[in-house]
């Protein structure tokens, strides 16, 4: 038998300068290409969030509507019209939600913009709490004291009844 001895190889790697400059510190310089990506990275998609904006791109074609009867929720969406057309990305969810809080059936909603052509928008309905009769009217009428509706006088028999004078004026929304 034949032992041959196994050599190592080493290959020397270049150093980089360890050393610290004159005043102790180390001098570190970006390089240019890492700086021109750091300021361009953000600059493109800056550039590209407000093209997108202005675009039809993102263009609301529906309106998602959930949480209350499909009554209700097809006067919601039917308050929600103007808003057809406008770019997901910049319209105004404020006077979304306006529009609709201003339903006297709604409590309250919330809405999500679902890309890329939809907007979501969630009810809380009112919860009629009684009947309030005027005269030959009947109004159904929330925990918040708000006149969600008009309603016909048999209806509603399991909810208690509230007589007011007929000089007292009611509308949906009071």
């Amino acid at each position: 038998w034949c032992r041959v001895a196994a050599k190592s190889a080493v290959a020397p790697m270049p150093r980089g300068r360890t050393r610290p400059r004159a005043g102790g510190r180390l001098r570190l310089r970006p390089q240019p290409r890492t700086l021109a990506l750091v300021l361009a990275v953000p600059a493109v998609l800056a550039g590209a969030y407000f093209a997108a904006r202005e675009t039809s791109t993102f263009a609301i074609r529906s309106i998602d509507v959930r949480g209350g009867t499909p009554a209700l929720e097809a006067q919601v969406a039917a308050a929600l019209k103007p808003v057809l057309g406008k770019n997901l990305l910049a319209f105004d969810g404020g006077a979304v939600l306006r529009r609709v809080d201003a339903l006297p059936a709604v409590v309250s909603a919330q809405y999500d913009r679902a890309f890329p052509h939809t907007l979501r928008v969630t009810i809380v309905p009112e919860q009629p709490v009684a009947v309030v009769r005027r005269g030959r009217e009947s109004w159904l009428v929330s925990a918040r004291g708000r006149a969600i509706a008009r309603i016909p006088r048999s209806t509603q028999p399991g909810l208690p009844r509230i007589w007011v004078p007929t000089v007292v004026s009611i509308a949906a929304g009071d």
